[in-house]
């Protein structure tokens, strides 16, 4: 039996706090029309601060693997970068051979972050993400405690159930009034904005 095919599913990080930063330092004379420059600098401090508390979890992250080997158990985890959360989602998935059920609602995402983007008229969800992480794994609780216990700020890096895996291979948004499949897309909607952002990562 694949114990893969039976996996709780979260993400760890608010999504898109890389992407959010970028368009706010590059797009300012946009956004400064429609924020008022004290919100928009405390936006600024509140997402760097973000950003630089979930750089910590790298530096965990071989601790918690060796913890989750010695107790026989499972945790994978994948850092959400180019193409932002759903791209990854489906790189994960089909990496690991399973299928998903999963609630894009639960997916943490700060309400600026949706804003910018809606501003630009671009998908959040598409948004270049560094440093959250999708995390896959048999013990949900057991990966919170380890990662809380090494220092990390759970109100700022919080770790939120979105899914399950599973044997089918289908990859299924279940938190609509219809059932959507996942499809495969790399884009990242940051490329339409920011011209040749994520050429220049790589």
């Amino acid at each position: 039996m694949n114990k893969k095919t039976d996996l709780y599913m979260a993400v760890m990080g608010f999504i898109a706090i890389r992407g959010s930063i970028e368009l706010i330092k590059n797009k300012r004379e946009n956004l400064i029309n429609r924020f008022s420059l004290k919100f928009f600098n405390n936006k600024i401090e509140e997402f760097e601060e973000i950003y630089n508390e979930a750089k910590k979890v790298k530096q965990c992250y071989n601790i918690i693997r060796e913890k989750f080997d010695e107790e026989k158990k499972i945790v994978e985890i994948y850092e959400i970068t180019k193409g932002g959360f759903l791209s990854k989602l489906w790189e994960s998935s089909e990496f690991l051979d399973v299928g998903i059920l999963y609630n894009l609602k639960k997916v943490p995402v700060k309400q600026m972050s949706i804003e910018i983007a809606d501003f630009f008229d671009i998908n959040v969800y598409r948004l270049y993400s560094e440093n959250s992480y999708i995390v896959y794994t048999d013990d949900l609780l057991k990966f919170e405690k380890y990662v809380y216990e090494s220092g990390i700020d759970k109100d700022i890096v919080p770790i939120s159930y979105i899914g399950n895996t599973n044997d089918t291979k289908k990859k299924i948004r279940v938190d609509g009034e219809n059932d959507s499949y996942l499809n495969k897309d790399y884009k990242d909607d940051i490329d339409l904005v920011i011209k040749n952002f994520t050429k220049s990562l790589k």
